[in-house]
């Protein structure tokens, strides 16, 4: 991919950019053991982002979503780093959705989301059944998952915009 972008007759841009994409409240991904775990379990205990691992206290740093975009003349590839467990394909749709409508201007196709894996991150944005009953990412709640969404549509637009000469 970056050698027939960078490989190309036509001048290089790179673009890139980070969002704060925490959402306060979420349980920790991954962690739905000794105190993470709701005292009630297995029964639910329902707070606004969680029902069987218990919210998050706060956050130490924020979580980010990155964003690089390279193209020339003839094509564009984004890479969207993501700071939590695993990338969402439902959520990738709807964030590359919500950047296309703001004009972000490289193909889905052309469009890499990865994650960091890390356990010290959100949950609540997985709609697959099974990940929501295993001690991964709780239930999901339609708000957390579009919130991180525009996040990470911010940081891709933002990389869009920020294309300079290479």
């Amino acid at each position: 991919l970056v050698g027939s972008v960078a490989g190309a007759e036509s001048p290089l841009r790179v673009g890139a950019a980070q969002r704060d994409m925490t959402v306060p409240g979420t349980p920790l991904a991954g962690y739905n053991f000794d105190e993470r775990k709701v005292d009630s379990w297995p029964l639910p205990t329902l707070t606004k982002y969680s029902s069987f691992m218990n919210p998050a206290h706060g956050s130490l740093t924020p979580i980010y979503a990155r964003a690089v975009v390279l193209e020339n003349d003839e094509m564009s590839f984004c890479w969207v780093s993501l700071e939590i467990l695993s990338p969402e394909s439902s959520m990738n749709w709807l964030a590359w959705n919500i950047a296309k409508g703001r004009g972000f201007d490289v193909p889905y196709e052309n469009v890499v989301f990865m994650a960091a894996h890390t356990h010290s991150s959100m949950g609540s944005y997985v709609p697959r059944f099974a990940g929501q009953l295993t001690p991964t990412w709780d239930i999901f709640v339609p708000e957390v998952q579009q919130q991180m969404a525009e996040m990470m549509a911010e940081a891709m637009v933002d990389a869009w915009v920020a294309r300079t000469d290479a």
